[in-house]
């Protein structure tokens, strides 16, 4: 239709009615270009803000349970280190107590990752996001934190190993049934299992555990990395509640 009339105008040779067609041309190109751009604009802007606040969720579950699973773990598991060990350099046999230093050298080799669940940051860098630079900031600084405590735990301890040999495998079995369970992702440490061995076998377990000098060296080494980890785990979910507050900042902006 407009090619039609440009046409005809040219025929006549009505120069003004041509330019006026050209310039309705050119402003409809430019308007369907620019209303395309907002269109991707705004959907990127909506991506953006869905992105956010999934990684906003991503950081509030892996702060919390810094600050609260991971530090009362690792708790549980250094506390269970130093009581072995001040049992080890006691040189005083147990007695009616063997069980409960078997529960302790066992619960002393637990290992937990600490690995930071990073989909939705993924996600947001493979598109060149977060936009806002305070954002990036914060989210940066936190999971380069997260990496760098998770690289200090980042293999299973060798007391791990060397302990759990010398444990009997029915007094192991009692110990991951009664003394160990994992409930939705989350393990939980306790004390309510009970022996089925007599006193006598239990005795020796801990004698032979106790007298290995590998198994002294590498829990010292284990309980003093699981000590010194803790704290950071508050920084850490210090950091993440920061980010968090930097993602709400944004969104409302």
């Amino acid at each position: 239709m407009l090619l039609r009339r440009v046409i005809e105008h040219v025929r006549t040779q009505n120069w003004f009615a041509v330019w006026l067609d050209f310039v309705i041309v050119v402003v409809g190109v430019f308007l369907g270009i620019q209303i395309g751009n907002w269109n991707e604009e705004r959907v990127f802007n909506d991506q953006e803000e869905m992105l956010l606040l999934d990684l906003r969720s991503e950081i509030e579950e892996s702060a919390s349970r810094a600050g609260s699973y991971w530090r009362s773990y690792l708790g549980q598991v250094s506390e269970a280190g130093a009581r072995s060990i001040a049992f080890i350099n006691s040189d005083e046999p147990c007695s009616d107590d063997c069980w409960e230093r078997i529960i302790d050298f066992f619960h002393a080799s637990q290992f937990i990752s600490l690995e930071l669940d990073r989909t939705v940051l993924d996600e947001m860098q493979r598109l060149g996001l977060p936009r806002d630079r305070d954002v990036e900031t914060v989210v940066s600084a936190y999971y380069l934190q997260g990496r760098g405590i998770a690289q200090n735990l980042n293999e299973r301890p060798d007391y791990r190993k060397l302990v759990r040999e010398l444990i009997p495998h029915d007094m192991m079995e009692e110990l991951w049934r009664g003394c160990h369970d994992v409930n939705g992702g989350i393990e939980v440490l306790t004390r309510s299992c009970t022996p089925t061995s007599d006193d006598a076998t239990l005795r020796a377990v801990v004698d032979e555990i106790r007298t290995n000098v590998r198994i002294k060296q590498t829990l010292n080494h284990w309980t003093s990395m699981t000590n010194t980890i803790r704290p950071y785990l508050d920084d850490l979910a210090e950091v993440g509640h920061a980010a968090i507050s930097a993602i709400d900042a944004a969104l409302n902006r």
